[in-house]
């Protein structure tokens, strides 16, 4: 399980970020992990907005069905966002079910595509609260399940 977690992981950043080589460490030495839970979405969050840097991102990883599904922070374009994107078998199969939820709550999001890989992207409103939603309401996230969240470019060991 641990080893598809980490192979969509790779899939997701080497896709995203734009990665020509298939390893983690050469492409991003410092990718770190650790496990948290719902609390700790909010501060996650404004650590990558304070951060100010292209490329910086929180992805979470969330077991779902004998899957993952990732849902994330990234700085982009000047300007912090929460992310689907659309790699893994779990992120595409919940798509409908991720705009519905959106949708049916007024929260705008645009579909973007970055190095060939497409995502939904939300910018506006109380990003931390959309995310903690999703991941309650739509995968039965209780406040004491704990997750992973990958990370570079911030500095969350202090979540730990």
């Amino acid at each position: 399980m641990i080893l598809k977690k980490l192979s969509l992981f790779l899939l997701l950043i080497t896709s995203l970020f734009g990665c020509n080589e298939a390893t983690v460490e050469n492409q991003y030495p410092n990718l770190k992990d650790l496990a948290v839970n719902l609390d700790t979405i909010p501060a996650i969050l404004k650590e990558v907005a304070d951060s100010g840097k292209q490329g910086v991102f929180a992805t979470f990883a969330i077991e779902h069905n004998n899957d993952f599904i990732n849902i994330q922070f990234s700085y982009e374009d000047g300007r912090v966002g929460l992310d689907w994107v659309l790699l893994g078998d779990a992120n595409i199969q919940d798509r409908d079910k991720f705009e519905e939820y959106l949708n049916s709550h007024g929260i705008k999001f645009k579909s973007k595509t970055l190095n060939n890989v497409s995502y939904l992207r939300v910018t506006q409103g109380d990003l931390a609260q959309i995310c903690i939603d999703v991941l309650v309401n739509l995968y039965g996230i209780k406040k004491e399940d704990l997750f992973d969240v990958y990370y570079q470019g911030v500095n969350l060991e202090k979540y730990a």
